[in-house]
């Protein structure tokens, strides 16, 4: 039987997801948890390529958060890490 998600839950798993900007237009889903998966294990990605931006979410919130203070390069761009927020 499935538990009802718990508020401590949600927050974890929203300080696990991060958004992405500045994507090159060229980078796919593909690319983008190839390049975070060095960091640790990725459970969801998604780029819109169009709009050059994406989100990724990791196993754990503390990999995340300390991606958050870095420089990345993904695709010959240099991307803007943010902590997602929900809508």
């Amino acid at each position: 039987r499935l538990r009802p998600r718990t508020s401590r839950c949600l927050s974890t798993m929203s300080d696990a997801k991060i958004f992405v900007g500045h994507l090159s237009h060229t980078t796919t889903t593909e690319s983008m948890t190839n390049y975070f998966a060095q960091y640790g294990e990725v459970v969801d990605c998604f780029v819109l390529p169009k709009r050059g931006f994406g989100f990724v979410t990791f196993q754990h919130a503390d990999i995340a958060q300390s991606l958050l203070h870095d420089t990345h390069q993904i695709d010959g761009s240099v991307v803007d890490l943010k902590k997602s927020e929900p809508k």
